[in-house]
């Protein structure tokens, strides 16, 4: 019993001699993403870029390393690509990213995710296979033609 004693009162000393720190507080910051816009159309193969707003920046920002991450959302998921980041080990701070388009299949509505600090969504955007179906489908698209008139 005395050993239990000791041990209990030697346990309670060492407690008390410990500094007690404060919680360290999160700062959570999203970043507005400015680029790709909803009228953006990527080629697959291309260099393109991410961008996002840095003007609101907190100082204490937790985590300043980004990641981009391709998705298509539906109802039920974003289906945001996390095996094959666009782009990562940026900085936060730098507010854009380059990187190729890769091979994807061809949709009108892709997302890209920014992830740090915490995270963000872009509008939804189109990325198409080749640069000539590009061109063709932005002629025949009349809300992509500038120049249609009804």
């Amino acid at each position: 019993m005395l050993p239990a004693l000791f041990v209990l009162a030697f346990a309670a000393a060492a407690a008390r001699a410990m500094p007690i720190s404060k919680p360290h507080e999160l700062v959570v910051w999203r970043p507005e993403i400015t680029y790709p816009t909803q009228a953006v159309e990527w080629v697959v193969g291309t260099t393109v870029n991410v961008t996002w707003d840095t003007s609101d920046m907190p100082p204490d920002v937790t985590n300043m390393e980004g990641a981009i991450l391709l998705g298509h959302p539906d109802e039920r998921s974003e289906h945001l690509n996390t095996t094959h980041p666009l782009a990562g080990g940026f900085s936060l701070a730098d507010g854009i990213v380059y990187f190729e388009v890769p091979e994807v299949e061809e949709r009108w509505d892709y997302v890209v995710a920014l992830l740090g600090d915490s995270g963000n969504i872009s509008p939804t955007f189109r990325i198409f296979s080749t640069y000539d179906d590009a061109q063709v489908d932005a002629q025949i698209d009349p809300e992509a033609d500038t120049a249609y008139e009804e």
